[in-house]
């Protein structure tokens, strides 16, 4: 129900979240949070720090996500009195906290083995190489930081192929891992 209302009131009256800069908390709890918890939920019947344990990144690629898709649309916004986050500070800050959110997931991936005694099933390593597909996109914007629209579209083209791609992969890479370990024959 939380989803929902967020998401409903992300534009619809009186919270307009996206007209007042809380736009990509909105999306960043959906997409980081309650989407992934309620499918953990359903699945496991309860919620863990296993399930809590991929919360970080995915709020990272939730907040990826929303400012790329805002990055074309900053005038828009702007003559639409949509104050978000790009439209308030620009396309720039809008690449370089894309790319820096994306190299914070991709470091969570890499680094989280040498902080846990845990043993996981799946190999975090594995998933941080896989990372390096949006991160070297959002690198990209984040190096160009181009501030007119027709170049600032085709970096953030890049940067959703490179999303989309890597949770298709790693989303394969995770039903392997329910496959092997229910011991179907793959």
């Amino acid at each position: 129900m939380l989803g929902n209302l967020l998401g409903w009131f992300y534009s619809a009256p009186p919270l307009r979240l996206a007209y007042r800069g809380l736009g990509e908390l909105a999306i960043v709890l959906c997409i980081g949070l309650l989407i992934p918890g309620m499918g953990y939920l359903v699945t496991s019947g309860h919620i863990d720090q296993d399930g809590l344990l991929f919360i970080m990144p995915l709020m990272l690629y939730g907040l990826a996500f929303i400012l790329s898709v805002e990055i074309p649309d900053m005038e828009a916004d702007r003559l639409g009195n949509k104050w978000n986050w790009v439209a308030r500070k620009g396309r720039g800050f809008g690449f370089t906290v894309t790319g820096t959110a994306l190299l914070l997931a991709t470091l969570f991936f890499l680094c989280y083995p040498w902080f846990t005694q845990r043993a996981y099933p799946l190999d975090f390593h594995f998933l941080g190489i896989l990372s390096l597909l949006p991160l070297g996109a959002g690198w990209i914007g984040l190096v160009r930081r181009p501030v007119e629209k027709l170049p600032a579209t085709r970096v953030v083209y890049g940067i959703m192929i490179a999303l989309t791609t890597f949770c298709i992969l790693a989303d394969g890479y995770l039903i392997f891992l329910i496959l092997i370990l229910r011991g179907y024959q793959v």
